[in-house]
C-alpha cells in the first residue's frame, strides 16, 4: 500500500473481508478503486468484496490479484461471473 500512497493515492486499508465489507457500507465513504486478494482465509473472499462493493458502488473499478496458479483463478473467474463489469 506504500507504493500508492507514495503516489499520493489516499488508501484505505482493512485487516479482513468483514472488515472491509463494514468499511463500504459507511455513509459518506469515497471510493474510486477496490484492490482485492482473491482468497482471503476464513469468510468471505474478494469476489464476495467485490460482489457487495458493486452492490453500493456500481460504477467502482475492481482489481483482484492472487497467488493461484492461472489454472485455478480462470476455474473461480467462471464460477463466480456474476460479479459484473463496470459500466462507462
Amino acid at each position: 500500500m506504500d507504493t500508492f500512497e507514495d503516489a499520493g493515492f489516499p488508501v484505505l486499508e482493512t485487516c479482513d473481508a468483514s472488515e472491509a465489507i463494514k468499511l463500504i457500507d459507511m455513509r459518506g465513504i469515497s471510493i474510486e478503486v477496490l484492490l482485492t486478494d482473491i482468497r482471503l482465509g476464513k469468510g468471505p473472499d474478494g469476489w464476495d468484496i467485490a460482489r457487495h462493493t458493486r452492490s453500493k458502488l456500481h460504477d467502482i473499478a475492481v482489481v483482484f490479484v492472487s497467488g493461484d496458479s492461472a489454472k485455478d483463478w480462470s476455474e473461480a473467474v467462471n464460477e463466480k461471473r456474476d460479479v459484473g463489469q463496470a459500466r462507462r
